[in-house]
Order: C-alpha cells, then structure tokens, then sequence
C-alpha cells in the first residue's frame, strides 16, 4: 500500500512508473471504522494494525481508532473477537 500526493503532472508521472514496474495501481475504495457500542477495548486488534492506527490511552486503557492512519488492510477486522470492526465499500 502507498499514498502519493503532489502536483498532478508528478502525481501521473509516479503512477506511469509505476505501472511501468509492473506494480498493479488501484484507488483505495474501502475504509474501515469500528462500532464504538461494540467495542470491549480488549486490544486484540492493537498488535495487527502495520500502521499504528489503533493504540491503547495509557491513562483509562481503551484502545483509540486513529481513522486518519488506517490503510484499509483489514487486519484489524479478523483479530477482533467481538466484530466491532468492519469494512465500508
């Protein structure tokens, strides 16, 4: 996974390299949120994350879905034994 962000012409120039590499270039079309009401904060979810988008609060011990960092991977939505993660199209 990769986020690029420029000027458009350097923005088509990275894509075109890209492609060219023979990487397969798609949009992210999907996102993640979680269902606070289902949420037990056990922290299963904490160690799957690659991009630190879920952390434990040291003071109170609930875990923070930072929304803003997520990658849409989805690693999150298998460790979760109570499901309160899941995937918008």
């Amino acid at each position: 996974m990769l986020e690029l962000s420029g000027k458009k012409k350097s923005y088509d120039d990275a894509i075109r390299f890209i492609s060219d590499a023979g990487v397969e270039v798609q949009a992210l079309v999907k996102d993640v949120s979680r269902k606070e009401d289902r949420c037990t904060h056990c922290g299963a979810c904490i160690t799957m994350c690659p991009v630190a988008a879920l952390v434990v609060e040291p003071q109170t011990r609930r875990v923070d879905f930072l929304d803003t960092k997520c990658i849409a991977c989805g690693l999150c939505i298998k460790a979760c034994p109570v499901r309160a993660m899941e995937v918008r199209l």
